[in-house]
């Protein structure tokens, strides 16, 4: 099926650009002074005769892209550039007329083709994987969705549906899919605002005392300073994920840290996200450094999302947690949410790398992908911490039975709920819900969607957290 929007290349132009960083960063084991960006540049034609230009920018990223003790950091550098090129002159080369999408779906094999040969050319000791190539060929892609959303004057996010692209998504995952469109899982507005985070490099330092020697360049010179600098609410920590114990005590070094900081700032609430860069190799590693966090600094496990790669390509990731779960809960709340990514079949956007056969999809899980479409993007919402992960880019969530100033409501009473979950109020808060103000909206399976309609009244019994009401007496 053809569509006038379908675009074809006109031309493709690439180059690298050089970043030199102010401090060194040290992460996944390594320590790098700058960054090398490839930039590529698009034109495209559609179909109709609508011209765009467009840009695409990637790190090279062969740190966490081609970590290998067979393969020097040089030879992966000079892989992945060469590779790059390539690449961008084959995609210039392609002159069919197509949706971006399905230009990227085409070409990837002759991508991974050409990582292929470059390896062999190389003598590599290990192959380019697949991760560093896609990497290395992502500004490509980039570039041309970029171009094609000014060529059709649109956000091109909003481009991904049944009027513009020729298959439906199970042409590229499974039978599951049928009928759904790239755009049932993307947002129609951008976000007005969303947090930045600030990322602590393993080398950082963290207080006055741990800087040896000052850059004076007038900005701040440690993470405490940077809390005040910044406003800062988010904290992004690199981690080993070969040694536990240093992750261990890095991250209660950072809370210690950030807890003066965000003191001083009047703030009792903020956010970390825990980067190991696929060095973490099982789930045991990650449980043990749980452990010992606990024992180090309890209040640290008060983080909203740890990213882990626990394999090559990733396949697994922990999911996103309140800052305001207790330890264990934590734990519980991490394991059940993780089962939930792969029972929901969240896709992986930009590209479609992932293998659908990893995924087991059930009509419960396609019941509760509904429900989580039925979500506005805008709204504050209180979810069952499975369905957390589905709704995190808002600018306000909370994992129930915590409503307080929520506008909607998700649970799933045949889902997973922690323990302490159930000790806190699980079904006293989702009794309350309708004298909270929230009216049912739509039940099914056990699952339920409730919308704030009125104000609250108050209701004795209920927790704090809940209803967001001071005790009633």
């Amino acid at each position: 099926m053809h569509h006038p929007t379908d675009l074809r290349i006109a031309e493709l132009r690439c180059e690298t650009v050089a970043s030199e960083f102010r401090t060194p960063l040290k992460f996944g084991g390594n320590v790098v002074t700058h960054s090398t960006n490839f930039h590529v540049h698009a034109v495209v034609e559609t179909r109709d005769g609508r011209r765009g230009e467009g840009d695409g920018w990637m790190p090279q990223g062969s740190v966490w892209g081609f970590p290998s003790s067979a393969v020097t950091r040089d030879e992966a550098d000079r892989a992945g550039l060469d590779l790059f090129q390539r690449a961008t002159l084959a995609t210039a080369e392609y002159s069919e007329y197509a949706h971006p999408v399905d230009i990227a779906v085409t070409l990837e094999e002759t991508w991974l083709g050409l990582a292929a040969d470059i390896s062999r050319e190389m003598a590599l000791g290990e192959a380019i994987p697949k991760l560093y190539a896609l990497v290395c060929a992502s500004p490509i892609d980039a570039a041309l969705h970029d171009a094609y959303g000014k060529a059709l004057g649109l956000n091109v996010y909003n481009a991904y549906g049944p009027d513009f692209m020729s298959h439906d998504l199970a042409h590229y995952l499974t039978p599951d899919f049928a009928g759904e469109y790239l755009d049932a899982y993307t947002s129609r507005q951008p976000q007005e605002t969303l947090p930045l985070y600030h990322l602590v490099g393993a080398l950082d330092p963290l207080t006055p005392g741990d800087v040896a020697q000052p850059i004076g360049d007038g900005l701040p010179e440690h993470l405490i300073a940077w809390i005040a600098w910044d406003d800062l609410t988010h904290l992004k920590i690199k981690l080993n994920g070969g040694d536990v114990q240093w992750d261990a005590e890095r991250v209660a070094a950072v809370e210690r840290a950030a807890h003066e900081g965000m003191a001083a700032m009047g703030r009792s609430d903020w956010v970390y996200s825990l980067d190991f860069n696929e060095r973490a190799e099982n789930v045991d590693y990650i449980l043990e450094f749980l452990r010992r966090v606990e024992e180090l600094a309890p209040t640290a496990f008060a983080f909203s999302c740890l990213l882990v790669h626990l394999n090559r390509p990733p396949g697994t990731w922990w999911p996103a947690v309140s800052r305001h779960l207790t330890p264990r809960r934590t734990l519980a709340a991490s394991a059940a949410a993780s089962v939930a990514v792969f029972m929901l079949h969240a896709p992986l956007p930009p590209s479609f790398a992932f293998e659908p056969g990893r995924f087991d999809v059930d009509h419960h899980a396609g019941v509760s992908r509904s429900f989580v479409a039925m979500v506005p993007p805008g709204a504050i919402v209180s979810a069952q911490s499975p369905f957390v992960p589905h709704l995190a880019q808002r600018r306000e969530i909370f994992v129930f039975p915590r409503v307080l100033t929520a506008e909607y409501v998700l649970i799933d009473d045949y889902g997973p709920k922690p323990r302490e979950d159930l000790e806190a109020g699980y079904d006293v808060c989702r009794d309350a819900l309708p004298l909270l103000g929230f009216d049912l909206v739509r039940e099914e399976e056990g699952i339920q969607l409730w919308r704030k309609a009125r104000p609250a009244e108050a209701v004795p019994g209920v927790p704090p957290f809940c209803s967001g009401q001071h005790p009633v007496t």
